[in-house]
Order: structure tokens, then C-alpha cells, then sequence
């Protein structure tokens, strides 16, 4: 007996149908098993973590390829403008020759004016770069070929004889003409 009194088991079964007593090293392992238990939820929270960023940078993602793809159409749009704004630079720096071209062109008529009367330039198309300029001539259809003929001869050689021009050229002329032909000419500079 010990000092505290006897042993009192209240357990009254036979050895046969006790439980096995747990061993220290059934303790270490049901130990073991709660620490791995204890350290899997700190593990499962961080990668949960992980994965709802993941799921946040995939929205980031699909918002920044929609602001791309919009994007590339105003950078599209931009371009054409810068295209625009070129031409409109290289014609504001030809205004003068342009002018000047126009001038001749002026006196050109008038120097066939003076001896027909009806002969009109009807239109002058000049190139972005400055380099092509094309005139339609209103020529009386009552001349005839031959003369019809000399008129726009004497006309493209008045544009010629300017110096401006290095070339002034029409199509070659059905018969009977037209009452307006398009001669091309070359500037010179």
C-alpha cells in the first residue's frame, strides 16, 4: 500500500478485454503526427495566399491586354496622322514654289490666251511632294486637230521655255480631241 491509501481499480474487466497500454514510442508518433498536422496549415494558408495573387496578376494581366489592344488602335490611328502632318510639312515648305509654279502656269495661259481666246486652264493638281503637277486645259473643239494640236504645243512649250518645269507631257490625242486634256509636268527643282 502506498502512503496515499490503497489502489482502487475500478476497472473490473479481465486483462483479455483491456486495451493495449500505449508504448513511449506510439506516444512519439502520435506526437510527430500532430506537429506535421500543425505545420501542413500554415503551409496550406500560404500557398492559398499565393494562389489568390495569382488569380489577382491573371485580372491585372487580361485588363492590361484590353487596354494594349486599344491602345494599338489609337497608336494606328496616330500614325496615319503623323503621315498626314508629313505631306502637310513638306507642302507648308513648298508653299512658295508651289505659288510660284502657279504664277507660271498663269502666265503660260495667258501667252495662249492671246491668241485664242478660248483656251482655259480649267484645274491644277499639284503632288504631295511637289515634284508632279498635272493641268487640265479647256481647248476650243471648233479648231480643228492641227491647230488643237498647236495650241497644246505652244502651250507646253511657254510651261518649258519658263525654266521651272522640266517637262510638260499629254497623252497622245484621239480624233476628234476632247474638249479638256490633262498635261503632266515635272518640276524642275
Amino acid at each position: 500500500m502506498s502512503s496515499r491509501g490503497p489502489r482502487f481499480d475500478v476497472n473490473i474487466l479481465p486483462d483479455s478485454y483491456r486495451g493495449p497500454r500505449l508504448k513511449p514510442r506510439h506516444l512519439l508518433l502520435i506526437l510527430a503526427l500532430l506537429i506535421i498536422v500543425a505545420l501542413m496549415v500554415p503551409v496550406r494558408q500560404a500557398v492559398s495566399g499565393v494562389m489568390d495573387e495569382v488569380s489577382d496578376l491573371k485580372i491585372v494581366r487580361s485588363q492590361l491586354s484590353q487596354q494594349a489592344e486599344s491602345n494599338r488602335g489609337i497608336i494606328e490611328e496616330r500614325a496615319g496622322m503623323v503621315s498626314l502632318n508629313t505631306e502637310y510639312q513638306i507642302i507648308r515648305d513648298k508653299r512658295g514654289l508651289i505659288v510660284e509654279d502657279l504664277q507660271a502656269i498663269t502666265d503660260c495661259e495667258d501667252i495662249v490666251k492671246a491668241r485664242i481666246d478660248d483656251f482655259h486652264v480649267t484645274s491644277v493638281t499639284h503632288s504631295g511632294e511637289g515634284q508632279t503637277i498635272s493641268v487640265a486645259c479647256a481647248i476650243p473643239v471648233e479648231l480643228g486637230y492641227t491647230e488643237y494640236k498647236a495650241t497644246l504645243k505652244e502651250f507646253t512649250d511657254a510651261l518649258k521655255a519658263t525654266g521651272r518645269f522640266a517637262s510638260a507631257e499629254y497623252d497622245t490625242l484621239p480624233s476628234p480631241p476632247p474638249a479638256s486634256v490633262t498635261i503632266d509636268i515635272e518640276s524642275a527643282e
